[in-house]
C-alpha cells in the first residue's frame, strides 16, 4: 500500500490538472476501517463454515489492503484457509488464500515455494497427501505477483523440471511462465534468459510455448523480436503461438524496424481471426508509444494510411471493431494522426454497422479526443436501447469532458429499475470529476432492492475508491442476513477501494494472455490500453 491512495476529484478535470483528492483512502483509514473488518469476517466465516465466496473475497481484499510491516498478521489469518476443507469447492478458497499471500508482497516465499513444489511442508499447509494442482498454479502466480527476487532461481528450476507431456504439469509450466513474466526485480533477467531458451523448443507443448511471447513482452526483452516475428508470420506454427507472438511484438517492437509492415501483412492475409485482431492492436500499441515520431515520420504515415484504408475498405467485416478501437488507442498516443484518421473513423462510426462495431468506434472517438462527435455520441447515449452502445457512449463522453451529461448519468445510477451498467456510468462520472458521484453511488448501494442490484452497485462503489465507501461496505460485509453473493461483492469492492492502480491486479494479470482475453469486453480493453 502506498503512502496515499487515489480518491475522487472535483470538477475541473477537463480544464487542466484535477483538484486535490476528496476523501482519499489513506493508510490510516485502511488499517482502522477495512483490515479489522476483513480479519473479523475471515475468523467468523472460517469458524462457522460460511459460503466459500465470502472467504475468497475477504482473503483477496486482505492481500491488497495490507503491506509490511503488518503483513505477518495477515499471513497468520490466511494460513488456516490453506487447509480449508468444508465444501466441495474448497480448492477455490485455498487458491484465494494463496493469491492473497502473494498480494502482500515479497518476503513470503517460505509459504509459497513449498506449495509450488509440492513438498512435505506444502502438503502440511494444505493438510493433504499432495498439494492440489490448482493451488500449485496459484502459488507460482502468487510468487510472480509478489515479485520476490529470492524465488526466481527456484521458479526457473521448477520450469525445467516439469514434464510438458503430463496434463497437470503442463498447466503448472504455463503458470510458471506467466509468473516469470511478471517479475520486475533485479533478478528478472534470469527469468528472461530461461524463457528465451525455452522459446526455441519447437516440440514444447503449444499452450506452454504460447505463454512465452507475452511473458517476454512483459519483461521487455527486445532481443526476442526476431524469433517472435518469425513465429507470428509462420503459417505452420500453431495459431495460439502465432497469436501470442503478435501480442509480444506489440509490447517489444518499435516503429523503426520491420515489424509494423509485417504485422500489416498478417492482418491482410491471415485466415485466423484472433491472430488478425491481436496484430491490429499490436500495431496500435507500437505506434502509440513511439516517443520520437518525427524520426519515424514515414512509418507513421504508412500506418495511418493503412488504418484509414482498412476502416473504409476492410478485407473482413469482423476486423472492423478492432480496427476502430486500435485507431483510438493509436490516436491517444499520436494525436497528430487525426489529420488522416478523423474522416474515415467518423465515417465508419456514422455507418451504423451494428452495436458491437459502433460501440468500438464510440470508444475510439473518446480515446482520440473527437469533441466534434460529442453531440452524436450524446444522441446515442440518450436514444439507444442497447446497453452495449449506451455504456461505451457514457465512457466516451467522460473522456471528452462532456459535463452536460452528468445529470443524466446520475439519474441512471438512482433508477431503481436499473439492473446493470452501474460500473461504466460511475466510471464516466469519475472521468468527468463530478463531486456528486460518491453520495449518489453510495445511496444507490444502500437502496439496492435485490441480489443483482447489490452486486452491480458494489462494482460502482469500487470505482469510487473514496473513504466514504468504507462504512457501507463494512455494514454489508458483516450483514449476516444478506446472501453470500451480496456479502462477497461488498468484500470484493474493498479490494478495489484500497488498490492504488486504476486497472485491478487481476485484469493486469490476464490482459496479455490471449486465450484468457475477453474480446467482447471492449471497455476493459480500451481502459487498459491493451
Amino acid at each position: 500500500m502506498t503512502a496515499s491512495r487515489p480518491g475522487l476529484t472535483n470538477r475541473g478535470r477537463r480544464g487542466g490538472a484535477p483538484d486535490a483528492p476528496v476523501d482519499p483512502v489513506t493508510p490510516a483509514r485502511v488499517y482502522t476501517g477495512v483490515v479489522p473488518v476483513l480479519l473479523e469476517v475471515l475468523e467468523t466465516s472460517l469458524r462457522e463454515e460460511d459460503d466459500p465466496r465470502v472467504l475468497c473475497a475477504a482473503a483477496r481484499s486482505l492481500g491488497v489492503a495490507v503491506d509490511a510491516p503488518f503483513d505477518e498478521l495477515a499471513v497468520e489469518a490466511l494460513l488456516p484457509l490453506l487447509a480449508y476443507d468444508a465444501y466441495e469447492d474448497r480448492d477455490m478458497v485455498r487458491e484465494a488464500a494463496t493469491f492473497a499471500i502473494g498480494l502482500l508482497g515479497s518476503g513470503h516465499a517460505e509459504v509459497l515455494l513449498p506449495l509450488a513444489w509440492d513438498t512435505r511442508e506444502g502438503r502440511a499447509l494444505v493438510d493433504r497427501r499432495e498439494v492440489p494442482i490448482d493451488v500449485r498454479c496459484a502459488a507460482v502466480l502468487a510468487l510472480g505477483v509478489a515479485d520476490d527476487p529470492g524465488s526466481v532461481l527456484s521458479l526457473v528450476a521448477l520450469l525445467r523440471e516439469l514434464d510438458d507431456e503430463d496434463h497437470e504439469e503442463t498447466r503448472l509450466m504455463t503458470s510458471t511462465v506467466h509468473a516469470l513474466g511478471m517479475l520486475q526485480s533485479s533478478e528478472a533477467w534470469r527469468a528472461g534468459d530461461a524463457l528465451l531458451e525455452l522459446l526455441g523448443r519447437r516440440r514444447l507443448h503449444p499452450v506452454v510455448r504460447a505463454a512465452i511471447p507475452t511473458a517476454l513482452g512483459r519483461l521487455g526483452r527486445a532481443e526476442a523480436v526476431p524469433p517472435l516475428l518469425e513465429l507470428a508470420g509462420d503459417y505452420w506454427t500453431e495459431p495460439l503461438i502465432r497469436q501470442s507472438a503478435a501480442i509480444g511484438l506489440g509490447r517489444l517492437a518499435d516503429m523503426g524496424g520491420e515489424v509494423p509492415e509485417a504485422l500489416r501483412e498478417i492482418v491482410d492475409e491471415a485466415k485466423d481471426g484472433p491472430l488478425r485482431h491481436f496484430a491490429i492492436m499490436a500495431l496500435a500499441r507500437i505506434g502509440a508509444r513511439d516517443e520520437l515520431p518525427g524520426r519515424h515520420a514515414e512509418q507513421h504515415a504508412a500506418l495511418q494510411a493503412w488504418f484509414a484504408k482498412r476502416l473504409t475498405r476492410p478485407r473482413r467485416a469482423s476486423d472492423l471493431p478492432w480496427l476502430g478501437l486500435a485507431s483510438g488507442v493509436y490516436l491517444r498516443g499520436q494525436p497528430t494522426g487525426r489529420a488522416v484518421l478523423a474522416e474515415p473513423l467518423l465515417a465508419a462510426y456514422r455507418d451504423n454497422g451494428g452495436v458491437n462495431r459502433r460501440g468500438a468506434y464510440t470508444l475510439a472517438l473518446g480515446l482520440g479526443g473527437f469533441v466534434e462527435a460529442a453531440d452524436e455520441i450524446l444522441a446515442d447515449f440518450r436514444g439507444a436501447h442497447d446497453e452495449g452502445l449506451r455504456q461505451p457512449a457514457a465512457l466516451a463522453l467522460g473522456w471528452l469532458g462532456q459535463e452536460q451529461v452528468a445529470d443524466e448519468l446520475l439519474a441512471e445510477l438512482v433508477d431503481e429499475r436499473r439492473q446493470t451498467g452501474f460500473r461504466d456510468y460511475a466510471l464516466a462520472l469519475r472521468l468527468l470529476g463530478d463531486d456528486r458521484l460518491a453520495d449518489t453511488v453510495l445511496g444507490a448501494y444502500g437502496r439496492a432492492l435485490d441480489e443483482k442490484q447489490r452486486t452491480t452497485c458494489a462494482e460502482a462503489v469500487a470505482v469510487l475508491r473514496v473513504g466514504s465507501a468504507i462504512p457501507p461496505l463494512d455494514r454489508a460485509a458483516r450483514h449476516e442476513s444478506l446472501d453470500a453473493i451480496g456479502r462477497g461483492w461488498a468484500l470484493a469492492a474493498y479490494e478495489r477501494v484500497v488498490e492504488p492502480e486504476l486497472i485491478p491486479w487481476y485484469a493486469r494479470l490476464r490482459r496479455d494472455v490471449n486465450y484468457m482475453a475477453h474480446a467482447s469486453d471492449l471497455s476493459l480493453t480500451a481502459m487498459s490500453g491493451f
